[in-house]
């Protein structure tokens, strides 16, 4: 799996990786780290903190201190920081390939993340 993992990051241009707010440090997909380095594209990746509803503002705060700016956090429940992590996202996106434009063809993107175990997913 980690082995695809490498390959398939080979070929996208940019990772959201996205999290679970209330555990944002033990939601982290640990092998995406290593993934990203050994392609070299660790800096091409946004980390979104789901499930932002849940968590106070006493929370939020504290985990931007600790994992800084570059974290989104976001409700895709009720859709919000949706808008300002794709705005971050395409701002990204531009600074590493100034190229592409409003008219380029869809970018390969990744979206990465571990399930909640109290998710349930349907294969």
């Amino acid at each position: 799996a980690t082995r695809e993992l490498t390959q398939r990051l080979a070929k996208v241009d940019f990772v959201i990786e996205v999290r679970d707010a209330r555990v944002p440090v033990s939601s982290a997909a640990a092998h995406l780290d290593r993934a990203l380095r050994e392609t070299g594209r660790q800096d091409r990746r946004i980390v979104a903190l789901n499930k932002m509803d849940l968590i106070s503002d006493a929370q939020r705060a504290a985990i931007v201190s600790h994992l800084g700016d570059s974290v989104r956090l976001i409700s895709t429940r009720s859709g919000e920081g949706i808008k300002e992590l794709m705005a971050a996202v395409v701002n990204e996106v531009q600074r590493h390939s100034p190229r592409l434009t409003s008219r380029a063809p869809p970018l390969p993107t990744s979206v990465a993340g571990l399930p909640s175990p109290t998710t349930r997913t349907a294969w």
